[in-house]
């Protein structure tokens, strides 16, 4: 039972930061930083 409560216990680290990255990315998207508001040949999006 222990193994399996460890288990359970690194998933929702690893759950918790996934989101944590995704909130992050999500923030770096809408404010444009890091390359985000160019696309692949560096021409600003509209």
């Amino acid at each position: 039972m222990d193994f399996v409560t460890a288990i359970i216990l690194i998933g929702f680290v690893i759950l918790a930061a996934v989101g944590f990255w995704a909130l992050v990315e999500t923030i770096l998207v809408l404010v444009g930083a890091g390359g985000y508001d160019r696309d692949g040949r560096g021409v600003p999006l509209d």
